[in-house]
């Protein structure tokens, strides 16, 4: 028990963690004083977001585009339309076979890896 109490004693007398505590404190107030400026932005888009799905898909545009005209509906639009998917040509297989290689004196490893990028 005396050794807790000077563990925790030694963590209570640290200054960094004192430091962090007191910038999260001060970074959290500004966020919380400045929060109206973006909060109804953050609502418009939300709600679009949540009528039409978090998904960018031909879907989620079509819907978009339906929406009422407005500033962030423009913006949302042009931003969701120049998304491109980033794992249509990502290929995993010259990874998969790096892995097999250096795994080939455990057969269960490799497996687990062929499993693991199939």
């Amino acid at each position: 028990m005396r050794l807790l109490r000077y563990e925790w004693s030694k963590l209570v007398c640290l200054p960094a963690l004192w430091g962090v505590l007191v910038l999260c404190l001060v970074f959290n107030c500004l966020l919380i004083g400045n929060g109206n400026r973006w909060r109804w932005e953050w609502n418009e888009v939300a709600s679009v977001t949540g009528g039409l799905g978090q998904r960018v898909d031909t879907g989620f545009l079509d819907g978009l585009r339906q929406q009422p005209q407005s500033e962030y509906r423009d913006y949302l639009l042009s931003t969701a339309e120049g998304t491109a998917d980033v794992y249509a040509d990502y290929d995993l297989k010259s990874l998969s076979n790096f892995y097999n290689s250096y795994l080939k004196s455990s057969p269960m490893a490799a497996v687990l890896m062929e499993r693991k990028y199939g």
